[in-house]
């Protein structure tokens, strides 16, 4: 396998590697390497702390879940506790590892690492510059309403929803 780096940037690289199939057919392919991203849970009281951000890409306003990418030396559970204390406020006592996901496995190498946080103290945001970033405890039934109505249209936040309705929720 030949590798070639086409674009560098602080999130990703796109590389274009010439690939051998197991049948043997042989084709160039482009290739987002990404980042892991760790996408993080808030429950309290039956609510789930969702984010209403600022999006350049899809040009408006996004509900999703606090995340960030990995940089520097930092393990991927310190990465879920420091985004969540920067972006929302909250500093979790509790951070449970759920499972891992693909973001678009046909073009990039992006896996989501979805953490479950409990047990909360409220401190002060610490946003980027280029953030902005509201937050407020929503029902599960009401972001599965969201969810329904293409209110909430963050694959990572709909996949992290879903697998909180389906395999955590306490009744």
């Amino acid at each position: 396998m030949i590798s070639m780096r086409k674009y560098h940037s602080v999130k990703f690289d796109v590389v274009e590697e010439k690939v051998k199939l197991p049948n043997g057919t042989e084709y160039i392919s482009s290739i987002v390497v990404h980042k892991p991203v760790a996408v993080i849970i808030p429950v309290l009281n039956g609510k789930i702390l969702i984010e209403r951000q600022y999006r350049h890409s899809p040009g408006g306003w996004m509900y999703e879940l606090p995340a960030g990418f990995l940089q520097g030396k930092i393990t991927l559970e310190g990465l879920a506790k420091k985004e969540l204390h920067e972006e929302t406020g909250y500093i979790a006592d509790k951070l449970t590892f759920l499972f891992k996901a693909y973001a678009a496995p046909g073009t990039s190498t992006e896996m989501y690492y979805y953490y479950l946080a409990e047990n909360f103290r409220k401190e002060k945001q610490h946003l980027e510059k280029y953030e902005i970033i509201k937050t407020r405890w929503t029902s599960i039934e009401q972001l599965l309403n969201m969810i329904k109505k293409n209110r909430i249209t963050d694959g990572k936040t709909i996949i992290g929803i879903l697998y909180y309705y389906n395999f955590c929720k306490v009744e």
